[in-house]
């Protein structure tokens, strides 16, 4: 099993300086609602507050960053990216109904990554939420899922693309997760919805 180094230093690697918000999610040691424009440094502002939340519980036990994203294009661009932070292999894991097609016309050893990341290994998975959902209605290794989640870091990324029902699943997981299974969340969009 895999813990994350640094993300802090990582970003800092490749970011000299850091946006007001990206800043101010350093400091937020709590659930949080990120809204902010297109092409504003999402993504550094959310590993960001994941390196804050996971130094407070890393002395007990390595926990797991789920960046959960709503397309599989994105999550598969969100994969690269992600990669691009932290290259050691099996570090960021991808978790989508056709994960297995894409590993495999990208070049990557597709069967040994496919079981691979479907196991409690690494650090960081891209997902889509419909992934997590299964662990709550009990569908296939829903316990390891479920331990899995336990104090993790859950980072929704463009919220606003659900349906009113799918958010509703969404927000009762939260509850769940947050108050039973002591996992924080960050809600992240350009826009948020209405309802």
């Amino acid at each position: 099993m895999l813990t994350l180094p640094n993300l802090k230093e990582r970003i800092f690697e490749k970011i000299s300086n850091l946006r007001e918000l990206q800043e101010k999610l350093l400091f937020i040691k709590r659930n949080a609602i990120l809204k902010a424009p297109t092409g504003y440094g999402k993504t550094e502002a959310a590993l960001l507050w994941s390196y804050t939340n996971l130094d407070s519980v890393r002395k007990r036990y390595p926990n797991r960053v789920f960046y959960i994203l709503p397309y599989k294009v994105s999550i598969n661009a969100m994969y690269e990216r992600l990669k691009s932070y932290l290259p050691e292999e099996g570090m960021v894991a991808l978790l989508h109904s056709s994960s297995q097609y894409y590993l495999y016309v990208s070049g990557y050893e597709y069967r040994r990554l496919t079981n691979l990341y479907r196991k409690i290994y690494s650090p960081m998975k891209v997902l889509t939420p419909f992934q997590i959902m299964k662990a709550f209605f009990g569908v296939g290794f829903y316990e390891m899922e479920l331990s899995e989640l336990a104090k993790s870091l859950l980072i929704f990324d463009e919220i606003h693309v659900y349906e009113p029902n799918i958010i509703g699943i969404i927000l009762g997981m939260l509850d769940i997760l947050v108050n039973g299974y002591k996992a924080k969340a960050l809600i992240m969009s350009a826009t948020l919805p209405t309802f």
